[in-house]
């Protein structure tokens, strides 16, 4: 407020102004509806007065002739004019204390000259009369994050969802304030308590929803193939042996096969913020018995002619395996014929599964071949290409055909040993400029010692049989 006499800026609550000293005079501010009801409140009580008057006998007006006589008018109504102001502006300022619109227009004044302790105090004035304007609370807010106390400002924040539950900027605000802190676990707790599934998939990136199993825990007479999905954005991390599960433990990303006997699978969801969900856990009781393993009759060691793997099924099972290092299950290869080893160090595994699902234990492969040859495969292809141009099988090496649109394209398939020739195998594929390649039946060979091509012939009985390309 400034002083009137020296234009002093003077501090709220002073009577007087410190520097000239003039005496300072509050007067409320007056709303246009307060007046008219003052106006409306006056010709009410003149009105009233005027009835009355009329209804007076001649001897109340002798009395009050007389009690006018020793009381001058202008006094009378000198005091009765102080007493009315008096109420009235009583009347105007518990009008104005107890309405929230006008807490507010002080806080905005205050909030607009810089006085942002003064505003905040109107603007909670302004909440508890109406606590369920959201405008209200959030310019307390805007207040508490200018004063650098963003806890209470979440504390507004909090009772405006209550309020108005679908209130995205609310939620929206919350978030920005824990993100600038990092303290993304303080979110996910958050919008688990007080969000809608709405809101839940407007800010899913913050979520860390609980991991779901797909079977129920509880007692199984047949193997068990639990799967854990989850609702968020992250990773899920499993135990099998009881163990707490953190974000260390083995990340889920194949389905669990349960054998016999009884497995305690906990999971944990973590979102990609770090923040993590409650712990689930079930308790898995199979009481199946497993089957016996698959017998591999190839043993593990070094090679240096191709060799093949070929694996006794138990009964009643199928066998599946990988050649990746991971271990198989249901969903991996599934064992049909015999296994041409790869070039190279392989690592092979195979397990058995019956029709009620129960797996057997895991049995490992490890092989290294190393092939003496007299040229790489990629040679044996040229050498391929070659030949067919030379018996007229193909018009060119590039694969092109005398009475067909296409081409031929062949690509490297194994080595494998047939008649005890090894050979580089190579499958062919038909392509044309407009549709993708399909591969034909035709599998060609290369002696990797000598460089002959052979048609390679495959039995209905699963037999190999080569033919000399001539």
């Amino acid at each position: 407020m400034l002083c009137p006499k020296c234009g002093n800026e003077i501090e709220d609550g002073l009577m007087y102004c410190p520097k000239c000293g003039e005496e300072i005079r509050i007067v409320p501010d007056f709303e246009p509806e307060i007046e008219q009801n003052i106006e409306d409140t006056l010709y009410s009580v003149a009105m009233e007065v005027d009835d009355k008057e009329s209804d007076e006998s001649p001897l109340d007006e002798i009395v009050e002739n007389e009690a006018a006589k020793s009381i001058p008018k202008p006094v009378i109504f000198a005091i009765a004019g102080f007493f009315f102001v008096l109420v009235c502006c009583l009347g105007i300022m518990i009008y104005n204390d107890n309405s929230a619109p006008h807490q507010v227009k002080l806080g905005d004044k205050a909030y607009a000259a810089g006085n942002t302790k003064n505003a905040l105090n109107y603007y909670k004035k302004a909440v508890s009369l109406d606590p369920e304007n959201s405008d209200y609370s959030m310019k307390l807010a805007d207040c508490y994050l200018d004063m650098e106390n963003p806890d209470q400002a979440i504390e507004v924040y909090k009772s405006l969802v209550l309020n108005d539950p679908d209130s995205t900027l609310a939620y929206a605000q919350i978030i920005s304030i824990y993100e600038s802190s990092k303290r993304y676990d303080d979110i996910a707790e958050f919008l688990a308590i007080y969000a809608t599934d709405n809101i839940k998939e407007s800010f899913l990136e913050y979520t860390a929803p609980d991991p779901i199993f797909g079977t129920e825990g509880g007692d199984y007479d047949e193997a068990v193939i639990l799967t854990i999905s989850d609702t968020g954005h992250g990773k899920v991390h499993y135990t099998v042996d009881g163990t707490i599960p953190s974000k260390d433990s083995p990340e889920y990303n194949a389905p669990i096969i349960l054998k016999k006997g009884e497995h305690v699978i906990q999971a944990l969801f973590v979102n990609e913020y770090g923040a993590e969900s409650n712990i689930v856990k079930n308790t898995y009781n199979v009481l199946a018995e497993a089957p016996t393993e698959p017998i591999v009759s190839l043993e593990s060691g070094d090679y240096d002619k191709p060799q093949l793997i070929k694996v006794i099924v138990p009964d009643d099972c199928n066998v599946y395996y990988t050649f990746d290092g991971t271990d198989p299950n249901s969903l991996s290869h599934i064992y049909g014929e015999p296994i041409s080893i790869p070039e190279g160090a392989s690592t092979y595994k195979f397990v058995a599964i019956n029709s009620k699902g129960i797996a057997s234990e895991i049995v490992q492969c490890d092989y290294n071949l190393t092939i003496e040859s007299m040229f790489s495969k990629e040679d044996g292809l040229n050498i391929l290409v070659n030949r067919l141009v030379q018996i007229g099988y193909l018009v060119d090496t590039s694969g092109t055909l005398a009475n067909f649109p296409g081409k031929y394209i062949y690509l490297f398939g194994e080595v494998r040993m047939v008649n005890g020739i090894s050979l580089y195998c190579y499958n062919e594929y038909y392509a044309t400029a407009t549709t993708s390649r399909d591969m034909t039946s035709n599998i060609f060979g290369v002696d990797i010692m000598t460089g002959n091509v052979y048609m390679v012939n495959k039995g209905i009985n699963g037999v190999y049989s080569i033919r000399l390309m001539q």
